[in-house]
This record gives structure tokens, sequence and C-alpha cells, in this order.
């Protein structure tokens, strides 16, 4: 009994470890990717369905974030996702930013930033998709640092 239920939330954790992470591509160049740290500040990049780990220390602010620049049907994509702090308030938001350039000119997309519960995969807090042609900035909700259970996951990509 007890190796079963060892086994049991072993997978569990498995599953949803891999919840932020599950998405279809529709072709072989992505049209999507994003950032995702999680309730231990460790930081992930992926596109389309590639993930990898890239740091250990989530970015405080849009000055600190390690941009993410991938190209993908011509466009030039960089992208940067990270816990944005408000230390008066003790609070924190996801935010993002991206740019798509295509031969000198900016291309329509979008970036989204969302908190979300690091056990379940749930949206907390979600700025929603929000579109430009320029530099396209992203921010959900404040919620309390205090809370573990938080993680951040941003998005770019196009309709």
């Amino acid at each position: 009994m007890k190796k079963n239920i060892i086994r049991t939330l072993s997978l569990g954790f498995a599953l949803v470890t891999l919840l932020p992470f599950t998405a279809a591509a529709t072709s072989s160049e992505a049209n999507y990717g994003g950032i995702y740290i999680d309730e231990n500040n460790n930081r992930f990049v992926y596109e389309g369905e590639e993930s990898k780990k890239v740091q250990t220390i989530s970015p405080r602010s849009a000055e600190d974030c390690a941009v993410q620049s991938t190209t993908t049907n011509d466009v030039m994509i960089r992208h940067c996702g990270w816990k944005d702090y408000d230390d008066n308030y003790g609070n924190w938001r996801a935010s993002s930013w991206t740019t798509a350039i295509r031969n000198g000119i900016d291309v329509r997309h979008y970036s989204e930033a969302q908190v979300v519960n690091a056990f379940t995969g749930g949206i907390v807090s979600n700025s929603g998709r929000v579109y430009g042609n320029a530099i396209v900035y992203a921010h959900s909700g404040y919620v309390k640092a205090s809370n573990p259970g938080y993680a951040m996951r941003s998005y770019w990509g196009f309709d």
C-alpha cells in the first residue's frame, strides 16, 4: 500500500511539473513560446513543445531579465518574462515584454503574463493577450509574495 501511494505521488508530481509546458506545435516552426518560473524560482524557456532550464534565480525586474531570442518563420522574436516585485507592499506580478521583427519591420504579435498555481497549473491572475506591432508589455495582477505556491508564465505568439 505504501509503495502504491509513493508511486502515485511521484507520478502526480511529474504530471504537474509538465503541465506548464504542454502545447502542440502545428508546424516545424513554432508560432509561440515563453518563459516559466516555478515556485522555487527555477526559470525555464520554451518554444513550441521544447523546454529547457536556463537559470536558477528569476529576475526581479525588466532590467535584470535574460532575453530569450529566437527566429521563427523569418521573424526575430525577443521575449523576456519576470516576477515584478513591489517590495513596499510584499506583492509580485507576472510581467513580460516581446518584440517581433521581420526584415526590419515590426510584426503584429502578442505578449501575455500569468500567475499560476505551481501545483495544479491553474491560472490565478492573467494579463490576457496584449497585442501590438512594436515592443509589447503584459502584466498580470499582483499576488502576495508570501504565498509559496505561485509560479509565473509568460508567452509570446502570433494569431
